[in-house]
């Protein structure tokens, strides 16, 4: 089997990959209990909250400064 031989039958299988795994993604997502996964991640959002105390400012502005210097 020569290269693109090689190359075209990789890229048809993850083709078929793809599909299989938005299937799955689909049927969690319409299984998914809501409520069960805020309980589930309020602990971790707890935490970064008491770790990292809010900012003033997102830094967005900076960065927005930044994206315009490098304009040409």
């Amino acid at each position: 089997m020569d290269k693109d031989q090689s190359l075209k039958k990789w890229a048809l299988q993850w083709e078929k990959t793809n599909k299989a795994l938005d299937s799955v993604k689909a049927s969690e997502l319409q299984n998914i209990n809501i409520e069960q996964v805020i309980q589930q991640l309020d602990c971790a959002f707890r935490m970064a909250l008491k770790n990292e105390p809010l900012r003033p400012h997102s830094g967005l502005i900076e960065m927005q400064k930044w994206f315009r210097k490098l304009e040409i």
